[in-house]
């Protein structure tokens, strides 16, 4: 994955190609290859509180202990991104997220959003195959802390009770839309019943954290 800041001398008027390898300020390799680091990026907000935007960054093809493909994303900070260089996932990612599912493809989508409205960015993350049905994962961003996290230790997990849905496929935030203060979520699931998928937007009482909520599908809509 590369990274260029945007101070690039580009016009509309320019011609020729920008080749990432001459034009890149950061890179970040995977750890091996066909880990597929960069799949998917997102904005992470300022989860560190330093002035600077961080990064998720998904590599669906990471295989570790949750099997092969199980996934993985990165958060990097913005600030340590800003430096330029290449980057090192296993010791420069504040965070690493991993899956716990083989074949879960955990990181296929990143978001993040203030769902709680504590101001502090939550991280979402989706794999349309995990845990079978596919999942979308909410890690709240107040109780994460650098270093390796399991998505088994999700904050919340939404699921559908059916096989092979895709669930989780596209996870993000599309901001307030009922203006009750918190950020709403809407996931996809990609191939969920004959009409082929769905988005829906689940209940702000879930994503402040009440209970009988995880893995299922009548509380991910009304």
């Amino acid at each position: 994955m590369f990274l260029s800041t945007g101070g690039l001398s580009v016009t509309a008027s320019s011609t020729g190609n920008l080749w990432l390898e001459d034009v890149w300020d950061t890179k970040i390799p995977g750890e091996f290859g066909g880990v597929r680091t960069g799949h998917d990026l997102a904005p992470a907000g300022d989860w560190d509180g330093d002035g600077f935007a961080d990064l998720l960054v998904g590599s669906v093809g990471y295989d570790d202990g949750g099997g092969e493909w199980s996934g993985r994303s990165y958060l990097f900070s913005g600030a340590l991104l800003a430096g330029g260089g290449t980057m090192d996932v296993t010791t420069d990612a504040e965070i690493v997220f991993h899956g716990i599912s083989s074949l879960g493809r955990f990181g296929f989508t990143n978001w993040s959003a203030n769902i709680d409205g504590d101001d502090i960015p939550d991280i979402l993350i989706g794999g349309h195959t995990c845990e079978t049905s596919g999942m979308g994962y909410l890690f709240r961003g107040a109780e994460l802390t650098s270093g390796l996290v399991s998505a088994g230790n999700a904050s919340a997990r939404f699921g559908t009770n059916d096989l092979d849905d895709q669930n989780g496929k596209s996870f993000i935030s599309p901001g307030d839309v009922n203006g009750d203060g918190y950020d709403d979520v809407l996931i996809a699931a990609y191939t969920d019943g004959d009409a082929g998928g769905s988005g829906v937007p689940l209940p702000d009482a879930l994503t402040r954290g009440d209970e009988g909520a995880e893995g299922r599908e009548d509380v991910t809509g009304e």
